[in-house]
């Protein structure tokens, strides 16, 4: 994020790029503006809470588009789950503990990865940049 444009107009909204990094192999991580914690009893981390301050994206695989086969039960949801599958976290724990801002910035990465025609119709981003490259 550029200091200097922030320190010039505070009011200036913050692009997705501003928070967005690509990585190696089509992946990409994006920093979020509100950090939260989390217990990680999946890794054996015991009771121990951690920061998550960056979500970790893996580019999707064909299977990942069963989640948004729900999209026109509940669009929202299917946009949750589409994005805990990329980052492989629980839903429910983004859908409890992911500001939304950064629930917007994470849904417009995560369909960022696919072409514009595959992406659903209403509920979540669907104007994201492509990361894809």
């Amino acid at each position: 994020m550029d200091i200097q444009k922030l320190l010039e107009d505070p009011d200036a909204p913050a692009r997705l790029e501003d928070f967005v990094e690509d990585r190696d192999g089509g992946r990409a991580a994006l920093r979020l503006e509100y950090p939260f914690e989390m217990t990680d009893k999946r890794t054996g981390g015991g009771d121990g809470a951690r920061l998550v301050a960056v979500l970790e994206f893996r580019r999707p695989v064909a299977g990942d588009l069963d989640i948004l086969g729900h999209a026109n039960a509940d669009p929202l949801k299917a946009a949750r789950a589409f994005v805990a599958a990329l980052v492989d976290l629980p839903e429910p724990l983004l859908a409890k503990r992911l500001d939304a801002a950064d629930m917007t910035r994470a849904q417009a990465v995560a369909f960022g990865f696919l072409p514009t025609s595959s992406r659903p119709k209403g509920g979540g981003a669907t104007g994201g940049p492509s990361l894809a490259g």
